[in-house]
């Protein structure tokens, strides 16, 4: 997925893959005023513009077709950083050992590349949940990233275990073992699946076989969509900090899901309309969601809808109003405004591969919800069903994790479905009546989190950390 990420950054900027700019009239000529591709890229003595991101694998295969592919002259050869052998889908592996070989690189990668950027608006870190090494490795990282820059906004976009779809028999392992440890060391975290991605591929792209390319594509819609109002100027403005601050109301339900709109075949753009009311109806709909549910039948926190493209603000607004009073927002009562709005003015960039029609305005839709419940509740259950039988604990404790590690873990994803649950049944912050979940123990929510960074300079340096091609885990 990171490949792809920077694959759209660079055609979204116009750097080749060299890491030249393509010059154009609207290349900046002021230095006193930051290059767009400033946030994401820095540039060399030579006029290279290089990837503020660190690419890191336990095993070479996949890093290696970086290194020997189309961007191969694109990266810093010093960041992409790969070990001998993989984590065997084991978490412990990926924590202990792994990780051990190969964290004092990636630190001293990271910061480097921090030392080099002006104004750090976050951290951000691509993996998975259900691989070993995107599990476990990354956990180990997370612990080193939030100890270092703790005042910093550490944001995940992660491919969290489908309710249909499982590559390993131990992934609810894996799962419940990274949300227990990133719950304390995430500040956001965006949960996404490969059964809703190959849906949209197959339904709205008419994709007959849909590949991990076309998945990555439209992922990548995703990070550009979120740091675009960073990126470009426009008149509502959303740092990163800001939608940490807008979307995070308690610590502890850090999760979000994402959708976007439009997301249309090339083929059928002639027939489709994409007037703002259409869009933001179509972001709230179960097609688009990047997470398997159904927004209608959830309760929202709080979201943020960031467009961008010929949209007036005013077209923005009054779509909002709409989607409140026809009800296809259930906002909770405590959190009746509940939106908060990015645009920029420049239009989306499609990879030419990625199936998805030229459009000239769109909006990702990021919001905290009680959609996680389903996915949640799949995970915590497979997990249960494990360890009745102690099937495969012995792998982990192998790999030096002890048994209580495992058991605690499964006691904090019950807690965190309760959590969720209290809120869908009673659309209330706290549980303050004993009332017990059929999942878990008594629990309460944490005191609101108060911003820990917020930056509305324009043009922040962003690292970004990415443990190779998570959608397909190790």
């Amino acid at each position: 997925m990171s490949h792809a990420c920077w694959e759209l950054f660079c055609i979204e900027h116009g750097v080749r893959p060299d890491g030249t700019i393509i010059e154009t009239e609207s290349n900046f000529d002021n230095h006193f005023i930051p290059h767009p591709a400033s946030s994401f890229f820095k540039e060399t003595d030579e006029h290279r513009f290089v990837p503020r991101t660190v690419i890191m694998d336990t095993e070479p295969s996949v890093i290696d077709e970086i290194r020997s592919g189309v961007y191969r002259g694109l990266f810093n050869t010093s960041n992409l950083i790969t070990g001998l052998e993989d984590a065997a889908s084991n978490f412990a592996r990926g924590f202990y050992a792994c990780a051990a070989k190969i964290m004092p690189t990636t630190m001293e990668c990271l910061r480097r590349e921090v030392e080099k950027t002006d104004n750090l608006q976050a951290v951000f870190i691509y993996h998975s949940f259900g691989g070993g090494t995107g599990s476990g490795t990354t956990c180990k990282l997370m612990e080193a990233v939030d100890l270092e820059y703790a005042k910093c906004p550490k944001i995940e976009l992660t491919v969290y275990p489908g309710q249909e779809m499982c590559s390993s028999v131990v992934e609810p392992y894996n799962a419940v073992l990274c949300s227990s440890t990133t719950d304390e060391t995430a500040d956001v975290t965006v949960l996404i699946d490969n059964q809703s991605l190959i849906r949209m591929c197959t339904e709205l792209l008419k994709m007959d076989r849909p590949a991990f390319s076309n998945i990555n594509r439209i992922v990548a819609q995703v990070t550009s969509g979120m740091t675009a109002p960073v990126r470009y100027e426009g008149p509502l403005t959303a740092s990163l900090g800001q939608l940490q601050t807008n979307l995070v109301p308690f610590p502890r339900l850090h999760y979000l899901q994402a959708s976007m709109a439009p997301i249309i075949a090339a083929e059928n753009l002639a027939h489709e309309t994409v007037s703002m009311q259409d869009l933001t109806t179509a972001l709230f709909s179960p097609s688009t969601q990047f997470l398997t549910g159904d927004p209608s039948k959830t309760h929202v926190l709080a979201c943020a809808l960031l467009c961008r493209g010929d949209i007036a603000v005013q077209e923005i607004r009054n779509a909002v109003v709409r989607l409140k009073n026809r009800g296809v927002v259930h906002l909770v009562p405590w959190c009746p405004t509940g939106f908060k709005i990015g645009l920029c003015l420049q239009p989306p960039t499609i990879i030419p591969q990625s199936g998805l029609g030229r459009v000239n305005r769109s909006v990702v839709g990021l919001y905290n919800s009680t959609l996680i419940i389903d996915p949640i509740r799949s995970v915590a259950h497979r997990v249960t069903q494990l360890i009745r039988k102690r099937a495969f604990v012995h792998w982990y404790l192998q790999e030096g994790m002890e048994e209580g590690e495992l058991f605690e873990a499964q006691e904090r994803i019950k807690m965190l479905l309760a959590d969720f649950q209290h809120l869908d049944q009673h659309g209330l912050p706290l549980i303050e009546n004993g009332e017990q979940d059929e999942y878990g123990p008594e629990t309460a929510f944490d005191s609101p989190r108060q911003p820990s960074f917020d930056a509305d300079i324009y043009a922040p340096g962003s690292v970004s950390l990415n443990q190779v091609d998570p959608v397909e885990s190790n």
